[in-house]
């Protein structure tokens, strides 16, 4: 990451070829027919904390500011336009950084919907709240590793020019698709499926990357006159879909491989003097790690899963302080882990909005957690948040398998397994959100279910560690239905999981573990819930986006 800045800064100090544009109000067609170079950084799924983030943008700030050729500011006459695109978590604060320098930043990726109950998801709204200009749409690591089909990114782009946005979509041929020399076709596929529905005058505002799969990343390369035939079939596909101004308009973008400055080895020297800043973490418990006899007292917990809400920046603010207000007047509440009598209460806001409701809430005792991680640690995984990330930004929990990313993105149980590894390395809690569907219930095999995701997705963990692992187990059919479980068979389903903890480890484990319950949980019927023996606390999603009801779900009645 030093160096591909650090070229990239390189890069765009070149001298242009293209007249740029000279930007007093909205672009039209005919002005974009001047073509404004723009250079992208795409980090993916790096650096590793937010304290390297930050320094990162620092140092190529201040390296872009020195070369006297080179501007970022899309403003200015001969500029050259340069788009950031860091991990969720630091966006906001990344744009702190580099916004006053005219430098853009962009969001990896958006899911297609506005808001709901998308756990682990980001919404348009979200990003372009906290400044986001421009969206990757459809890159390569997005189809491949996480199933990204041409209907979904067709949405997306849609999506992203509905909030005002500019979409950059990536398309490209994979190695086995060059080998069959259907380069153009695959562009062509992907051009007219991504883009369709995208008015002439959306145009304006997309950006296409053609980035050769085989080439991301690998070493290989490709030719640079290959590569402009490419792009100038890609017109001719925009020609045939909209006009010719519009082919001749759009901008396209590739992956390159600069060629090293004259001053590089100087230039890397001063990013990797900027980036070495210390990594500071915020400790979980400052008593020291709690042990498995101490939790046999089970602390209650209450968390809050916003999903894919509130739909900016703003209300996520407002939310977590009204939320911090209420849960500071109630008398007989604290959210400190470390108060004897205290519930503990985590917040999961989504990726973007964390690192500031953190600062909210955190002075209250309040914990923060991510809605979820990738299990690798860092690397070309554009869209996806790693766990050092969200450690560096305050986070102490993460869900794990919530039933969301179980069914809409196919998340498995080896990769859950994966994920509550990861967690627990970085010196987090895993919460592994088990339970049963609708077909599985009505079947007669809620046990059956939970034992085998429990099995499965603890395999590994040591009983050391499982100090630290809370269970949510959510009954699938009864999340945002408006069905609920009733609170006797719930408590039966908790009994059983600590059956199925002895025999993975012992009565101890199973006694000390924390299990809570989540499913359409209300101010109604917590009490209730909480009054049963193996109950250990709500994992509660949409009565925890109105302060007033979750600070009353938090300040349940005892029993």
């Amino acid at each position: 990451m030093k160096l591909s800045l650090a070229l990239l800064a390189t890069a765009i100090s070149g001298t242009s070829a293209f007249t740029a544009v000279n930007n007093n109000g909205p672009r039209t067609i005919t002005q974009l027919n001047e073509r404004q170079p723009i250079m992208a950084g795409n980090w993916k799924m790096n650096p590793t904390t937010e304290a390297d983030a930050l320094n990162l943008a620092t140092g190529f700030t201040a390296l872009l500011n020195e070369l006297e050729d080179t501007c970022a500011m899309d403003d200015v006459e001969g500029c050259t336009e340069v788009v950031l695109f860091p991990p969720f978590p630091f966006i906001s604060k990344v744009m702190d950084i580099v916004g006053k320098s005219g430098i853009t930043v962009g969001a990896q990726q958006v899911y297609y919907q506005d808001k709901g109950a998308f756990t682990g998801s980001v919404a348009a709204s979200m990003v372009k709240s906290v400044g986001c200009e421009f969206v990757l749409c459809g890159h390569s690591e997005r189809r491949s590793l996480f199933s990204d089909s041409d209907a979904n990114i067709n949405a997306k782009v849609k999506k992203v020019l509905e909030f005002g946005m500019k979409p950059i979509l990536c398309i490209g041929e994979t190695q086995e698709e060059y080998d069959l020399g259907i380069t153009q076709e695959v562009c062509a596929m992907q051009v007219s499926k991504d883009l369709a529905g995208v008015s002439k005058a959306d145009m304006k505002d997309v950006v296409i990357a053609y980035e050769p799969v085989w080439a991301i990343g690998t070493g290989l390369v490709c030719d640079s006159d290959a590569a402009n035939d490419v792009h100038k079939y890609i017109r001719t596909v925009l020609a045939k879909m909209y006009d010719d101004e519009v082919a001749q308009a759009t901008r396209i973008h590739t992956t390159p491989r600069p060629q090293p400055h004259p001053h590089h080895e100087a230039l890397t020297a001063l990013l990797a003097t900027a980036i070495s800043g210390t990594s500071a973490f915020t400790a979980v418990n400052n008593n020291g790690p709690r042990t498995i006899t101490q939790l046999n007292e089970r602390q209650p917990i209450m968390a809050g899963n916003w999903k894919m809400n509130p739909t900016t920046e703003a209300d996520a603010l407002n939310l977590a302080t009204g939320f911090t207000a209420l849960l500071n007047e109630l008398e007989d509440t604290c959210a400190m882990d470390d108060v004897e009598g205290c519930t503990e209460v985590v917040l999961f806001p989504p990726f973007p909005f964390i690192s500031k409701v953190m600062d909210i809430v955190g002075k209250s005792g309040i914990t923060v957690g991510a809605q979820q991680v990738y299990y690798q640690d860092k690397g070309a995984f554009t869209g996806s948040v790693a766990a050092s990330m969200v450690k560096s930004v305050g986070c102490e929990f993460v869900l794990c398998g919530h039933s969301e990313r179980r069914s809409l993105f196919s998340d498995s149980d080896a990769n859950i397994n994966a994920k509550v590894k990861k967690v627990l390395e970085f010196g987090m809690k895993p919460i592994l959100c088990i339970g049963e569907t609708q077909e599985e219930y009505d079947l007669g095999i809620t046990q059956e279910v939970c034992a085998m995701q429990v099995s499965k997705d603890l395999a590994g963990v040591s009983k050391a560690d499982m100090k630290d692992v809370v269970i949510a187990y959510e009954p699938v059919w009864a999340i945002g239905t408006g069905l609920v479980c009733d609170s006797d068979a719930a408590n039966d389903v908790h009994k059983y999981i600590r059956t199925v903890l002895a025999k993975m480890y012992d009565d101890e484990v199973a006694q000390a573990t924390r299990i809570q319950y989540g499913g359409s949980v209300t101010p109604e019927s917590v009490d209730q819930l909480m009054a049963k023996s193996d109950i250990d606390g709500c994992l509660v999603g949409g009565a925890s986006l109105f302060a007033d009801k979750f600070a009353r779900i938090v300040n349940f009645e005892r029993q």
